[in-house]
């Protein structure tokens, strides 16, 4: 009997724990002028760090984050951690840099604001590094069926033809 009680404490004990044991820590390396990888996918509760950032910055870019989400801001040359919680796609950008390209994505379990980021993505550079999330997201085989959607804009109805209004049928044209 004391040994299941011992099972079972045991059991509790590290299901408390479970939580913060499991996030990861993931790395994005600034090489030159862009960030390796270009696409990160993590779970909610994972951290993501930036290393090797000598003249760099690491900032969310407004509106293509998920809605309520934190936005984050480096400084300027420091290595840089955030621990993202809720899920969606995430575009961040180098500001200095971001006219040569230098951003990227994070995907923070299902990508449930895709859709508000394509539609937000403004030509280059976002637009590439979008395009990029696509397709890692795609190859991922992530569940893209929760992704929030607008509503729809109705259609346009028609008025109903005025009963006092006569026609006149054209006439067919004489063929030749």
């Amino acid at each position: 009997m004391k040994s299941v009680r011992f099972l079972l404490g045991s059991v509790l004990f590290l299901a408390s724990f479970s939580g913060s044991t499991l996030a990861a820590e993931h790395v994005v390396r600034a090489v030159g002028v862009a960030f390796k990888p270009l696409v990160v996918l993590v779970q909610p509760g994972d951290t993501v760090k930036w290393v090797n950032m000598p003249t760099h910055n690491t900032e969310s870019v407004e509106g293509m984050v998920p809605e309520s989400a934190t936005p984050w801001k480096s400084v300027m040359s420091a290595d840089f951690v955030v621990t993202l919680d809720k899920e969606g796609v995430y575009i961040y950008k180098c500001a200095p840099h971001i006219g040569l390209g230098m951003g990227g994505a994070i995907v923070v379990g299902n990508p449930v604001n895709l859709d508000a980021v394509i539609e937000a993505a403004p030509k280059n550079p976002y637009k590439r590094i979008v395009k990029k999330s696509k397709k890692a997201i795609k190859k991922s085989g992530l569940d893209t069926t929760t992704v929030q959607k607008k509503e729809p804009v109705p259609e346009r109805v028609e008025a109903a033809p005025d009963s006092t209004k006569t026609t006149t049928p054209c006439p067919k044209s004489a063929e030749p």
